[in-house]
């Protein structure tokens, strides 16, 4: 559900929207507004309307095109945009084109399917099902592209994005149960680097709700120095995940046994979430060593599984409390007792988590405020 609208680099309650298969949203062509579960929004300046009908309203403000709305973002003037979109598969570059891609600039670099500078930008589906808003591409390194192939590149200060699906369908078939004949299989079996959004010169990242699909390289709008999701699902094998950032009530699952990286920027951190391995045998976290913390998280595999913090020998203590794997209490790492500390006992779980009105709060306000307050989820305010 849509809680917050980040404006004017600030988070503001705006009313929450909800979808649904059978009446989604209405477009009122006289006012250009858009209601959906009752709730308006003015199209105009800033706010923008991504449909998949192609027979909608013609406006300036409304968009079947996923890259043309993107573009007039980067030129709308107030540097604050939001762009509402409605369900259905939105390609971001054509997955029929035999043409490689390269970045125009630097034959080396990453190459992007779009790219978007906007200071405060808010990516908001128009329903509480994150599969039936997709945003895809199917390109990676040496299938399709040369280099990383990226869907998203965006620079500015704020990036929100809520009830959106956001996929590299390069190595994974894209499934669309809303509407099967949008469907289409992988590009290939052999796994590559394809990657979903890169972050430049951004602040914050808030993304509820969504899911994040590829394999190798992931990058779920990887980059910003202050990251949260919340509520959303990933799927990835190895140097996937962010590593600076909180994921708060996320599942995910790993088909391969490092899904970071590195973590050294600032840790990444783990709170009540849900982890499916597919892995058999060391579930590593980290490729290179990290800080990494979970608390209150439950791993599941159907195969027997080691659950380790790091590949190589670390002087990085991380954090745990409360990790079970298959419903049974585990220590990560237990053969390596340097590197894993539980902290269920201590103080410094607090910084973590606290009890208010007799309920578990995750202390995001703690985590993500650094020295300008930040509050995604209005916890100041509870």
């Amino acid at each position: 559900m849509l809680k917050h609208l980040l404006l004017a680099g600030t988070i503001v309650t705006a009313p929450s929207i909800h979808g649904h298969p059978n009446d989604g949203y209405t477009l009122d062509p006289a006012t250009q507004t858009v209601t959906a579960d009752r709730h308006a929004f003015r199209l105009g300046p800033g706010t923008f309307l991504l449909t998949a009908e192609t027979g909608a309203t013609s406006s300036p403000y409304i968009f079947t095109d996923a890259l043309k709305a993107l573009e007039a973002i980067s030129k709308n003037s107030s540097g604050n945009a939001t762009l509402l979109v409605t369900p259905g598969v939105y390609w971001l570059d054509d997955p029929d084109d035999p043409a490689v891609r390269r970045n125009p600039k630097n034959s080396g670099a990453i190459p992007y399917a779009a790219e978007i500078s906007c200071d405060t930008l808010s990516l908001i589906g128009l329903s509480e099902d994150p599969a039936d808003i997709v945003f895809a591409v199917n390109r990676g390194q040496t299938q399709g592209a040369l280099g990383n192939y990226t869907m998203l590149h965006f620079k500015g200060h704020s990036l929100i994005a809520e009830n959106m699906t956001f996929g590299n369908y390069c190595n994974v078939d894209l499934i669309y149960p809303r509407n099967p004949s949008l469907n289409r299989p992988k590009r290939r079996d052999a796994i590559v680097q394809a990657q979903v959004g890169i972050c430049e010169n951004t602040d914050r990242l808030f993304a509820r709700n969504c899911r994040f699909i590829s394999r190798l390289n992931l990058c779920p709008l990887s980059g910003a120095r202050r990251s949260l999701y919340k509520d959303c699902y990933f799927e990835c094998t190895d140097d996937a995940l962010s590593g600076s950032a909180v994921y708060l009530d996320c599942r995910f699952t790993f088909f391969s046994g490092k899904p970071f990286y590195s973590t050294a920027s600032t840790g990444a951190i783990f709170l009540n979430c849900d982890i499916h391995t597919k892995v058999r045998g060391s579930q590593y976290l980290t490729k290179v060593p990290g800080m990494v913390s979970m608390i209150d998280t439950r791993w599941t595999s159907d195969s027997p599984v080691d659950i380790q913090w790091t590949r190589d020998s670390s002087p990085v203590r991380c954090y745990q409390s409360g990790i079970t794997l298959n419903g049974t209490a585990i220590t990560i790492d237990a053969r390596r007792p340097e590197l894993s500390a539980d902290i269920s006992d201590t103080p410094l779980l607090r910084a973590y988590k606290i009890s208010s009105g007799g309920k578990t709060v995750y202390n995001i306000l703690n985590l993500l405020g650094g020295t300008d307050g930040w509050d995604p989820l209005g916890q100041s305010e509870s």
